[in-house]
């Protein structure tokens, strides 16, 4: 059994020298008026994270990959709900195809990627709130370290299809050229 807390580490270390940033989307923006009543603990943010790699150097440079960090977040308040997913696009040397999995991206985004798409978030549901909720609503500021997500399970982790090797993860299907 590995210890990913110590996996997340080494590939941090490596994520942060390799991956770089391209392009900051959004896939979706939404705000629905509900009127319902909402517990003060409806009003706290819920935020999911998705993490995924691509296979394919289309579109990019030879030698190339892609990885993506999408946060989302989900409001709901007494007269209405907001909505938000932003996506950090980056790339990488197809080398380290291994290195750039859900355990060191998890870990990249809790260090580093959160930072990076959390003032795109706050805008956006600022906005939103605002034009189709006629509410004024501010999400709250972390700190660094504040919004973690756990990283995946081994159980998870070969479910995606990567298996145990020496020193980290390996996926059969997604080897370096």
């Amino acid at each position: 059994m590995l210890d990913h807390e110590a996996l997340a580490a080494h590939y941090l270390k490596i994520l942060e020298e390799q991956l770089e940033l391209r392009d900051i989307s959004y896939n979706k923006m939404s705000a629905e008026i509900q009127l319902t009543d909402v517990e003060d603990e409806g009003l706290q943010p819920v935020f999911g994270l998705r993490v995924s790699t691509d296979d394919s150097s289309a579109g990019d440079e030879e030698g190339w990959l892609t990885a993506a960090i999408a946060l989302a977040v989900d409001i709901r308040v007494d007269r209405g709900i907001v909505s938000s997913e932003v996506v950090g696009t980056y790339r990488f040397p197809a080398s380290f195809i291994n290195d750039v999995n859900p355990i060191g991206l998890v870990a990249f985004a809790n260090d580093q990627a959160i930072a990076t798409l959390l003032p795109y978030l706050r805008e956006t549901v600022q906005t939103l709130a605002s034009r189709v909720l006629r509410a004024q609503l501010i999400m709250p500021h972390f700190a660094k370290g504040e919004l973690i997500f756990p990283l995946p399970p081994e159980d998870e982790m070969e479910k995606m299809g990567y298996i145990q090797s020496e020193g980290g993860y390996i996926n059969p299907l997604k080897q370096a050229e």
